[in-house]
């Protein structure tokens, strides 16, 4: 005993070494005592994790039987590529949404602040952990759950306090999450009620956050990005979109939308992503007449529009591009 307290105490003094040959000793003695090397085959702790449970990377299924059991919808290998447009777009979040290569180790922050979501009540987490979460953080978090393991309502708005938004983005994944009636109202100064200008909207949505996360004063940015998948865009949200948006993606929504009000709407979008929206098909009732009312050549700025899913005509292909310089890179 007085040999081994002294071998623990060497580790304090630098001597590990000391340690580290001890323990062998005392190993090699155990297999003389029982004579037999048998017992070696059941020390394989080379293959044990070193890492807490949680740490060592996404959540992805184990194996493909329980892929095709969750639904092709709820993997975050689907939902990394449904996401993959607008967040490549500008927003150059790709080693965020990586998930069809092998998983690897996200990187510090978003492994602590993984790790704070889940072991912090709804409570906890938005009156003591949010309000000391930088905006840019914030959207990293935000981008990241909504791959790997969507947020619920709860710690989901929490997020978004108190501008409605987490530096500039919404991302609203269903079944876990819906979006609220009343986000848009409170998504930033002059964009409430539309009462600025489009050219006074792009000037204040370029403006971004401090670059140091730890600095006490950010600077705010108005919403302009939103990433509906899998939930509802009730009319009313519709109709309070700001016109600060530039990127926008309505994938996988179960109901239809009145795309002919956007372009009034949202006259600064860049990237429009519409895919695997099965109303849009050419083969359902209103899919048709949805695209027909669009006025494409609204949309001066517009560079990507995503139909991926979308069994649409070659004449609507042709619409999206019609009396435009530069054609919009139409992703199917």
């Amino acid at each position: 005993m007085g040999i081994q307290l002294q071998s623990y105490c060497e580790i304090g003094r630098g001597g590990r070494t000391h340690y580290i040959r001890f323990r062998g000793e005392q190993f090699r003695h155990s297999q003389n005592v029982r004579r037999s090397r048998t017992h070696l085959s059941s020390a394989h702790t080379h293959n044990t994790p070193t890492l807490p449970a949680g740490l060592t990377g996404p959540d992805y299924p184990s194996s493909e039987p329980e892929s095709q059991k969750q639904g092709i919808h709820d993997t975050p290998a689907w939902r990394a590529h449904a996401f993959s447009i607008v967040l490549t777009h500008h927003l150059q979040s790709t080693t965020l949404l990586d998930s069809t290569s092998p998983p690897s180790v996200p990187p510090l922050t978003l492994l602590c602040l993984r790790i704070i979501v889940s072991a912090f009540t709804t409570i906890e987490f938005t009156e003591d952990i949010v309000p000391f979460i930088p905006p840019h953080l914030r959207r990293d978090l935000l981008r990241y759950s909504a791959v790997h393991s969507p947020l619920s309502n709860s710690k989901l708005y929490a997020l978004y306090e108190p501008d409605g938004h987490a530096d500039g983005e919404v991302i609203v994944v269903g079944p876990s999450a819906n979006l609220r009636d009343n986000n848009f109202r409170k998504a930033g100064p002059g964009t409430e009620g539309h009462n600025s200008s489009a050219g006074e909207a792009h000037d204040t949505e370029v403006k971004k956050s401090t670059g140091d996360w730890d600095s006490d004063e950010w600077t705010p940015t108005t919403l302009h990005t939103v990433v509906l998948l899998s939930t509802r865009l009730p009319v009313s949200s519709l109709l309070t979109l700001p016109p600060t948006i530039t990127h926008l993606a309505l994938i996988n929504l179960p109901f239809s939308v009145s795309l002919n009000r956007l372009p009034g709407i949202c006259p600064l979008l860049v990237v429009l992503d519409l895919s695997y929206n099965i109303w849009l098909n050419a083969t359902s009732k209103e899919g048709p007449k949805i695209l027909e009312k669009v006025e494409w050549n609204r949309w001066n700025q517009l560079r990507v529009v995503g139909f991926r899913g979308c069994q649409l005509s070659g004449d609507m292909l042709l619409k999206v591009n019609k009396g435009r310089w530069e054609d919009v890179d139409v992703v199917q």
